[in-house]
């Protein structure tokens, strides 16, 4: 199966966490099914983000989901267009434009690289990380250009591999004028919505591949 490399989600995930709190330590700010920790980075104050947890899907559909930038206004919150602006090898640069609410939209181009793929039989670890290119596209009009946006995935599966381990991080600097209260609102909210969206992504193309699957198995020989 050609597998693209994807986008990263920083921006569409956590878009106003980037100057919550401020610790030299990891500290976290929201523990549960999905544990959000940030800390701060030395000689910056765009500060970093650690998402660990468990979700509800095979790695090889998240991984799926996660390296199909186009698809993301699907089924993404707040993602109005997503697209690949060229691929070699292992790396692909996407653009990606976000219009959150009570904020000006946001763009922004990463060059995504694939370091690890999932297996077809669902084994392996899905590693991918991000970083933004400042000059890759001529600023919108009406649209702020996010010039920090660095991450990381890395998703393993269960030991039944129904399920997934991950842990996302990212650094972002959203630009403009952030309100505190908007900041509270993803570290509590966006974030686990988010996660909540890949999965039930990934789960429908779960469905999908079982599907297909047994088609194929149906048709003779």
């Amino acid at each position: 199966m050609a597998q693209r490399v994807g986008a990263g989600l920083a921006l569409a995930v956590g878009l106003w966490a980037t100057h919550a709190i401020a610790e030299e330590t990891w500290r976290t700010v929201l523990e549960g099914p999905v544990t959000i920790r940030t800390r701060e980075v030395p000689g910056s104050d765009v500060h970093e983000y650690e998402v660990t947890g468990a979700l509800d899907a095979p790695a090889f559909d998240l991984q799926a989901t996660l390296t199909d930038p186009e698809r993301f206004p699907k089924f993404m919150p707040h993602v109005t267009e997503a697209r690949i602006l060229d691929h070699a090898g292992n790396v692909d640069r996407v653009y990606t434009r976000i219009d959150p609410p009570m904020a000006a939209p946001r763009d922004y181009v990463t060059e995504v690289t694939l370091v690890e793929s999932v297996r077809a039989d669902g084994t392996g670890t899905f590693r991918q990380t991000w970083h933004a290119l400042t000059d890759a596209l001529p600023e919108r009009s009406g649209v702020t250009r996010i010039t920090i946006n660095e991450g990381s995935w890395v998703i393993t599966p269960t030991a039944d591999g129904r399920k997934s381990r991950i842990v996302y991080r990212f650094r972002v600097d959203p630009g403009g004028w952030v309100p505190g209260f908007v900041a509270d609102l993803a570290n509590k909210k966006a974030i686990p919505e988010t996660l909540r969206a890949i999965e039930r992504e990934a789960q429908r193309r779960g469905r999908e591949r079982d599907v297909g699957g047994a088609a194929r198995a149906g048709q003779p020989g």
